[in-house]
């Protein structure tokens, strides 16, 4: 048993903790290590500056080797720390759980780390799955260049958060979110998530994902969005003829129509292909100058 006052972990700190006996007593010589606080143990670490807690097992003669009474098909909890005072700061992502001296085999079983009131308990289960129950995920064009993109979870568990991925062509993937975008929904309640691609490259289409991060760091896919290309348009009028400006998707072929009334009937003007700038330009006074409505088509 180890004893101590106020205690502070804080990143790049270590608790080499050690278990000679599964089923033994918490502080015993069989048994495992246990941390008495007598006042408060306040956790300063962060997600990007862990605190080390280092597992490592020994036989009951305290040498190295696997811990004694072990059964791998059974759950265990060992409380690891004891405070009079209470913990604070505590998050699981601020610790990393280091089981490189563990000997016996594990069975799938996963090591965890709670808090449970004034007392850290490191337990040993079968992990429950990780879950973002998603209800949506949509991108839209924000402008020239800009792609909105919105996503709602239902219910979240474990879930640290989340990448959002681009593609201009499936499957030649490239992330957008410089950092994880943080989860929100510890308590379970229905979140909302925005972001802004603002760096867009040109293409007819582009593809996103969304990708859910857990506590562990492991990554999956948890919805895909297609978005068409932007296209702007400004009418010029110069020296009495009227011209339509283009810009977007360079080699897009696109058709421009005219119409005297906004519900139509619409009149093809001109087909052209943008060049490789994603620019064109059609004269419009030449096809009918009675139009006063015009619109840009595209396959």
């Amino acid at each position: 048993m180890i004893s101590a006052g106020n205690t502070t972990w804080g990143g790049g700190g270590i608790y080499e903790w050690e278990i000679n006996d599964a089923t033994g007593t918490a502080g015993a010589d069989l048994g495992w290590d246990l941390l008495t606080v007598t006042g408060n143990l306040d956790i300063t670490a962060s997600s990007g500056n862990k605190f080390t807690v280092k597992v490592t097992t020994l036989r009951p003669d305290n040498t190295a080797g696997p811990m004694a009474n072990f059964n791998p098909g059974t759950d265990y909890e060992w409380v690891i720390a004891a405070t009079s005072g209470g913990i604070t700061g505590f998050v699981t992502g601020k610790f990393l759980l280091d089981t490189a001296g563990v000997a016996n085999a594990l069975s799938g079983r996963t090591f965890n780390l709670v808090e449970e009131g004034n007392v850290l308990v490191l337990t040993l289960a079968k992990p429950l799955p990780t879950a973002a129950v998603l209800a949506y995920f949509d991108a839209a064009a924000a402008g020239v260049g800009k792609v909105r993109l919105i996503w709602g979870t239902c219910v979240e568990y474990d879930v640290l958060g989340f990448h959002v991925d681009r593609s201009a062509k499936k499957g030649d993937w490239e992330r957008v979110t410089k950092r994880v975008v943080p989860a929100t929904g510890a308590n379970q309640e229905p979140q909302r998530y925005s972001m802004t691609d603002e760096d867009v490259p040109e293409a007819a289409e582009l593809y996103y994902r969304l990708v859910g991060v857990d506590l562990a760091g492991q990554e999956r896919v948890l919805a895909e969005a297609t978005v068409r290309a932007v296209m702007t348009t400004s009418i010029v009028h110069n020296a009495g003829r009227l011209s339509l400006n283009l810009r977007g998707t360079p080699n897009l072929d696109v058709t421009v129509e005219t119409a005297v009334a906004v519900a139509g009937p619409w009149t093809p003007a001109q087909t052209l292909t943008l060049d490789e700038g994603g620019t064109g330009t059609v004269s419009l006074s030449r096809h009918d100058e009675c139009a006063r409505f015009y619109r840009v088509v595209s396959d």
